[in-house]
Order: C-alpha cells, then structure tokens, then sequence
C-alpha cells in the first residue's frame, strides 16, 4: 500500500471515534434514558482524582450522573478502527496497552473509592476479529476455570494487567473486561449514524450529521476546555440549523 494509502487509513482511526462517539451521543436524546454523559478522550472532571491511565480511554459513559460516584454505571471504552488489517484477529499482544492501561485505572478507582470498580465496564471495541483464545483467556482470569490451551495468552494477560499477588483484584477486574469484536467500519457506521440521526430528526438537512460530528470532534482537542457531552450539548449540536 503507498504510503498515501497508509495515511488515510490512520486518518480513518480518528473518524471511526468522531462517528461513533456522535452515534453513542444521540441516545442521550432518548426519553428516560439513563445515559447521562459523554467524556470524549479521557473522563469527565468528577472522575478519580489520580488520572492513571486514562490515556487509553478514548470514551467514558456514565449513567445516572456525570460523575464516577453518583453515577449507577460507568464505561470506559478504547476504540480501535483498521482499514487495511479489518480482517486481521487481534493476538493477545495486541491488547497489551489496553488490558495494561484499564488495569492502572481499575487499581486508581479502588484505591480512592473502595467498592465503586465493581460498577465500571472497560470495554476494548474494535472492527477486527479477536482472537478466540484470547477471549477465553479473559474468561478464565474472570471466572477461574483449566487454562487448558489458552496458558500463552493467560500468562501474558496477567502480566499486563500486573495484579502481582493481588488474586482478588485481578478476578475482579477481568470479569469487568469486555472485548467487543464487531464494531462496523468506518463506512457502515457513517451510514448508521446518519440514519440514526435522521430517526431523531426527520427532513434535517445533509450537514447535520457534519455538524454533530465536528461538536464531538472538538471536544477530542484543546479548542474545548469541556469535553463533557450531555443532552444540552447535542441538542444544540443538532438544531444549529
């Protein structure tokens, strides 16, 4: 692939988390819904106060409040969009920075707050396959069970997440793991939030979607001191036409 074709895949990375964001950002629209707030690209301010890491969180939800406390879930997802390897599995090296990373935050949460990380999900979301061993790795750090022909992946699992002697918190973390293989590509998912868009909105015109997208895209810079979505902040998303 010319390294033209290479750069434009990268940019499709970016725009998969601006669309999907902007997809996940329309439910806080539903009537009673429970989703209350969108962190884009880390967590809303009354989260923990250490901040260890939080670089992997490419989306917090939270539901109920916008905070970690007051809410009655949260979810912290790192996305991850492949053009050019969409068919490619994901081997368990391959979430070494995520599984390492959600682990730092899982450990922060139950250090401030004792008790709270069992209401928070960390979800890893991707358009490629994951390994099934992999996934079954996962399962048997979150439930116990024969490691069976999944001993390679355990062993490494447990070395990113590095609970040391901590069998507790290690259990309880990966059963607070989720791995979501079956995000749409870029184009799919441009088209479903369109479509889902125009549910909520029927007769808007073509820059609408545009224009949410581009409120969502901001927040993931510094041209936003708030990079908090909430229901206010779609709705004039949506009507600034």
């Amino acid at each position: 692939m010319p390294d033209t074709d290479l750069l434009r895949a990268s940019r499709d990375g970016d725009q998969f988390h601006y669309h999907w964001a902007a997809r996940q950002a329309l439910k806080l629209l539903l009537p009673g819904a429970d989703l209350t707030a969108i962190a884009i690209e880390g967590v809303s301010q009354d989260d923990t106060a250490g901040r260890d890491g939080e670089d992997v969180i490419d989306i917090a939800e939270y539901y109920g409040a916008t905070g970690l406390r007051e809410a009655n879930r949260v979810v912290y997802r790192q996305l991850k969009h492949s053009t050019a390897r969409a068919t490619e599995e994901w081997t368990v090296s391959g979430l070494g920075g995520t599984v390492s990373g959600f682990a730092e935050k899982y450990r922060r949460i139950k250090l401030e707050s004792p008790g709270l990380e069992r209401k928070v999900i960390f979800e890893f979301l991707s358009n490629r396959p994951v390994r099934d061993s992999v996934l079954r790795a996962i399962r048997v750090l979150a439930v116990g069970g024969e490691l069976g022909d999944y001993a390679h992946e355990v062993k490494f699992l447990k070395q990113y997440a590095g609970f040391s002697d901590d069998a507790d918190g290690e259990a309880g973390f990966f059963n607070q793991l989720q791995v979501d293989p079956t995000a749409p590509g870029l184009l799919r998912l441009e088209g479903l939030f369109r479509l889902d868009l125009a549910g909520f909105l029927p007769g808007a015109p073509d820059v609408q979607p545009l224009l949410l997208k581009e409120m969502i895209a901001r927040r993931a810079t510094s041209l936003e001191t708030n990079h908090v979505v909430d229901r206010s902040t779609v709705l004039r998303g949506c009507f600034s036409w």
